[in-house]
Parts: structure tokens; sequence; C-alpha cells
């Protein structure tokens, strides 16, 4: 099933704070299921290397300067989302609770 159609854009947001153990993980997981639609982390201002790690998985990321809270790290997402003409968002969180492999189901 692909969910990307031509003329369709799609976006991931993964909210993430201090998630240096799952992130990159998360980031595979959604590029190998889906490898044409974009991904953008949010680091809500993580004091970890979570940053890094998503840099090394070639998605976009954007960071706040220090932690707002789940909240405003979801506004940046969807803020980003509408400034980039995607038609469809999917949120999923960055600790992994979320399984790429249902993304599909959405």
């Amino acid at each position: 099933m692909n969910i990307k159609t031509s003329k369709d854009r799609v976006l991931i947001i993964i909210p993430a704070y201090n998630e240096q153990r799952n992130i990159f993980d998360v980031v595979s997981g959604v590029k190998k299921i889906l490898p044409d639609v974009d991904v953008l982390v949010v680091d809500d201002g993580s004091r970890d290397n979570t940053r890094q790690l998503v840099l090394k998985s070639s998605c976009a990321v954007v960071s706040h300067v220090f932690n707002l809270g789940y909240g405003a790290a979801l506004e940046t997402g969807y803020l980003y989302a509408v400034r980039g003409g995607y038609n469809y968002v999917v949120q999923i969180d960055g600790d992994g609770q979320h399984p790429p492999e249902d993304i599909h189901h959405l």
C-alpha cells in the first residue's frame, strides 16, 4: 500500500525530547516503511544527542532552544507542514511507542 500519490505530500512529525536511545531507530523504521514521505523531527530542547542522531538519518530536524513541551513541539511540526504545503500529516512519538508499520492503518 502506498499512501502517497503523485500530487499528495505526506509529512511524518516526530516530536522528541531526550530520545537519543530511540530516535534513530524510530526514524529509520519510518524511512524503511515509507521511503517516499518526508520526516520531520521536532527536537524540543533535548540535552542529549537526539539532534545529532536525527541529522545522521537524512531527515529534517527543527530544534527548540529549550524545552517548550509536547504541545509546542507538535505546534512547530504542524506549522512546518502548513508552510510546506503538505496534504497529509501523521504524528508518531520519538520514544518508539508507535510502530512505523502501523502508519499504513491510518
